[in-house]
């Protein structure tokens, strides 16, 4: 029931909130609740390079379309001050929401997630991909890694990132085809055995969801 409450707060949160201050405080409490639930600060910062790539073309196509005092020297790019600043605000808010949900996601267990999804009335369509999902996050992960290490060891690295972009597609690829024909062929254990794990409540961490909720409805309120 507390993680429900937690959810469901997050989720109230997230869209209601539009001052930036909460917001940063609430982005805050999202990176602690992080913390506490054993996620790497290493993981974090990825995640935090991984938003850039958000983060910055918001900031730009707000800063050259609002229209608004120009900032002069020593940008020539014909960027307005609110622009910059509504487009400041719309990446935190990007970043709130990406964290709140990555919290939300790591309240319950892998366990308890597949059991929610047996239980949805999309269960018969979810559920092979929910577990594909599972299978493929390492593979992808290695392949995305080997290309990367060697389209920047390559020359002309730029020019041959098409290729290397294809060449990752077409592993990815491959890599799925395998993975979903094993999944087919052995569904029947695999998902006996999923179900047949035990699905633990985590009673150690519901004191901290308290905690957080009671800072996070603080935060609101403010």
């Amino acid at each position: 029931m507390i993680r429900w409450l937690f959810l469901v707060s997050q989720l109230i949160w997230v869209v209601t909130l539009d001052a930036l201050l909460p917001i940063l405080l609430l982005l805050i409490l999202n990176l602690a609740v992080l913390s506490m639930q054993g996620l790497q600060a290493k993981y974090i910062w990825q995640s935090f390079r991984l938003l850039l790539w958000f983060i910055m073309p918001t900031i730009l196509m707000q800063g050259l379309f609002t229209p608004g005092m120009m900032v002069q020297y020593p940008i020539y790019l014909p960027l307005s001050i609110e622009g910059l600043m509504r487009g400041f605000y719309l990446s935190v808010h990007i970043v709130v929401m990406f964290f709140a949900a990555l919290v939300v996601f790591r309240i319950f267990s892998k366990e308890e997630w597949l059991y929610f999804f047996h239980h949805s009335p999309f269960s018969t369509t979810l559920m092979p991909y929910v577990f594909l999902l599972f299978t493929l996050k390492r593979d992808v992960q290695n392949i995305l890694y080997v290309q990367k290490k060697a389209w920047q060891q390559s020359q002309k690295k730029w020019k041959q990132l098409p290729n290397f972009l294809v060449d990752s597609v077409h592993a990815v690829l491959n890599v799925s085809k395998e993975a979903a024909k094993e999944l087919w062929q052995g569904w029947d254990d695999t998902f006996a055995q999923s179900m047949g794990q035990s699905t633990s409540v985590i009673q150690e961490k519901l004191v901290l969801y308290v905690s957080f909720l009671v800072v996070g409805w603080l935060v609101f309120c403010l």
